[in-house]
C-alpha cells in the first residue's frame, strides 16, 4: 500500500480540445479554456466561468472581452451578463479551410522538391554546396539571372502570381534565348494560360502548367543543381 499516492486527473476530450485550440488557432490558454467551457455549458456568467475554469477573476473579463472582439463569444445585454459561444463550425470553419489549403499547397511543394531531390540523387553522390541568404532585391535579381544564363539543360519554376510577374518582367528575354539553345523551361503557376494573359504569353515560349500555389514564393531550379527560393511576402 502506498501512502499519500495521488491519482492523476483524467484528461478529457474537452482538455484535448483546449490544448489544440491554443496550438492551432493561436488562442491563449485562458481564451481556449473559457471558449471550450462555454461550448460545454451552452452559456454562463463570468462568476461561473471563474469557478469552472480556474481563470483568475482579475483576468476573466478581459479574456471574455477579447473573445467577443474576435467573434468567438457573444454577450447578452441583461444583468448579470450571460456569455454564449458562437457555433464552432461558424467561427472555426474558415480557419479549418485555411489549414487544409496550406496543407494542400505544402504537399504540392514537397512533391515537386522530392521529385527534384530523387532526380539529383540518381545522378550520383550529393556534394556539399554553399547556402546563401540574399536579402535585397537587386542581389536576388542578379543571382537569378546568373543562374538562368548558366543553365545547360533545363529550368524549373514553381511560382506564385507575383513571382511569375517578376520573372516575366526581368528574365523572359534571357530565358527565351536559353530556349533557343536547347534549354527546356517548365513553369508551375496558379495562373491558367487559358485565362491569364501573362501566363498565356509565357506559354508561347515555355511549358506553363497550371498548379495550385498559394504561398508567396517562387522556387527556381537549374539543371537540378542550383536552387533559389524568393519570398514575395510584403513586409
Amino acid at each position: 500500500m502506498v501512502i499519500g499516492a495521488r491519482r492523476m486527473p483524467e484528461v478529457t476530450e474537452y482538455d484535448d480540445a483546449t490544448r489544440k485550440l491554443t496550438e492551432l488557432v493561436e488562442l491563449t490558454s485562458y481564451e481556449a479554456m473559457i471558449y471550450v467551457t462555454l461550448v460545454k455549458l451552452g452559456g454562463a456568467h463570468a462568476s461561473e466561468l471563474v469557478t469552472r475554469t480556474g481563470v483568475p477573476r482579475t483576468r476573466i473579463y478581459s479574456t471574455l472581452d477579447r473573445l467577443c472582439i474576435i467573434g468567438m463569444v457573444t454577450k447578452s445585454k441583461a444583468n448579470p451578463v450571460t456569455y454564449t459561444p458562437v457555433a464552432p463550425k461558424e467561427i472555426l470553419g474558415p480557419k479549418l479551410t485555411e489549414v487544409r489549403a496550406n496543407a494542400d499547397n505544402l504537399e504540392g511543394v514537397v512533391n515537386f522538391l522530392d521529385e527534384k531531390f530523387r532526380t539529383s540523387r540518381e545522378k550520383g553522390p550529393i556534394q556539399m554546396k554553399h547556402l546563401w541568404q540574399l536579402m535585397d532585391k537587386r542581389t536576388v535579381t542578379r543571382h537569378l539571372k546568373t543562374m538562368i544564363v548558366k543553365a545547360e539543360k533545363k529550368i524549373d519554376v514553381f511560382s506564385c502570381p507575383d513571382g511569375l510577374s517578376y520573372l516575366f518582367r526581368y528574365f523572359s528575354d534571357v530565358m527565351v534565348r536559353k530556349g533557343s539553345s536547347g534549354v527546356k523551361t517548365t513553369i508551375y503557376t496558379p495562373l491558367d494560360p487559358e485565362e491569364d494573359t501573362m501566363a498565356r504569353e509565357l506559354n508561347y515560349d515555355f511549358d506553363v502548367r497550371h498548379r495550385r500555389v498559394e504561398s508567396p514564393v517562387m522556387f527556381l531550379g537549374v539543371d537540378d543543381q542550383s536552387f533559389l527560393i524568393v519570398n514575395f511576402k510584403s513586409g
